[in-house]
């Protein structure tokens, strides 16, 4: 058991890797909104070229398909039972932090949190985690990927019987790439907001199982590369049909492009070089925390003391504030259920 834990040490080490990606890129455009900072590094990584957060995303829908190999292991029953223990409690308490300290107006018609007012019917479907098909708004942006590994989870459960078979998670992935450029292309002329984010998400857990077979010598590390290499492939019709067009997350299709291969290049070299810093590791036990409570955390801060204190101050302050929620959250909730 040591040894194994030992052997997926790069995998812990990617996660923090994810988590600290996300938290720069959300942190910056909020320092970035509050003091009107500039700098290019910060711009090319979150804006111009780059989605440092969706690079962590994608990290962690990789991971996500390497390690749901449980599935195959365990009844529909338990493996969804510690899927629930795994992801709820956390959840429930990010959400009851981000009302109790981001809330400001609270009424009947619900509660203002942030810049955004929710109605309790919304509060009570973010709750669920399940919001994306009641059509309600996320409380905290990064809760749109939640629903979104609940279906990835739901597809693998559903070919459960299947997955040792490597013919049929060929077959999976191909039909998902298929899927994902006619939805791509679909959006792109129609110009409808279609969720092209899901079958992407998808098609990186994929290749994370593929890759955990082929590590357990079950699959053709062979027919590994060329996986990637036709997903890389396939990533550029996708991203010019899908994301010609900007909504209000100011896509350019070179920008997916980019992030999604960078993710992909991360967890290969991880993975392939078994990369593990301490540090990062350490980060990455308490990812699913960090990913949840961030948000809460530096925005109590700037909500404290933003425009206040300089902005490299505050930068430290917000950094400060997400370590202790987030370390609050793993220790009080998400260590204890597991």
């Amino acid at each position: 058991m040591a040894a194994e834990k030992k052997k997926l040490e790069w995998a812990q080490s990617l996660r923090g890797v994810g988590a600290l990606l996300v938290v720069f890129c959300h942190l910056w455009l909020a320092i970035q909104e509050v003091y009107g900072v500039e700098n290019s590094f910060c711009s090319f990584m979150t804006v111009d070229f780059l989605d440092a957060g969706k690079i962590g995303v994608s990290i962690f829908f990789f991971l996500c398909g390497y390690f749901v190999v449980s599935v195959k292991r365990k009844s529909p029953k338990d493996f969804w039972w510690g899927r629930f223990k795994r992801l709820y409690p956390t959840y429930w308490f990010s959400i009851i932090c981000a009302i109790a300290f981001l809330g400001t107006v609270f009424s009947s018609e619900g509660i203002h949190i942030l810049k955004d007012t929710f109605s309790w019917k919304a509060i009570a479907a973010n709750f669920t985690m399940l919001q994306m098909f009641f059509r309600q708004q996320d409380i905290l942006g990064c809760y749109w990927t939640l629903p979104i590994e609940l279906l990835i989870c739901a597809m693998f459960t559903v070919f459960r019987k299947r997955l040792d078979n490597e013919k049929t998670v060929i077959g999976l992935f191909i039909a998902v790439v298929v899927s994902t450029i006619m939805m791509a292309a679909a959006r792109g002329y129609a110009h409808v907001k279609l969720p092209v984010a899901l079958p992407l998400l998808t098609i990186t857990s994929l290749l994370g199982y593929y890759t955990r077979m082929c590590d357990d010598g079950i699959f053709s590390r062979k027919t590994q590369w060329y996986l990637y290499v036709t997903f890389i492939i396939a990533l550029l019709p996708i991203t010019l049909l899908a994301y010609n067009f900007a909504t209000e997350h100011q896509e350019t299709w070179y920008r997916y492009f980019l992030t999604y291969s960078v993710g992909t290049i991360l967890f290969i070299g991880f993975n392939r070089m078994c990369v593990a810093w301490k540090p990062i590791t350490a980060v990455g036990n308490y990812s699913y925390s960090v990913y949840l409570l961030h948000a809460v955390g530096f925005n109590f801060a700037l909500r404290l003391w933003g425009g206040e204190l300089s902005a490299p101050t505050m930068t430290v302050v917000c950094l400060i504030f997400i370590a202790l929620f987030s370390i609050v959250a793993y220790q009080c909730v998400e260590k204890k259920i597991r």
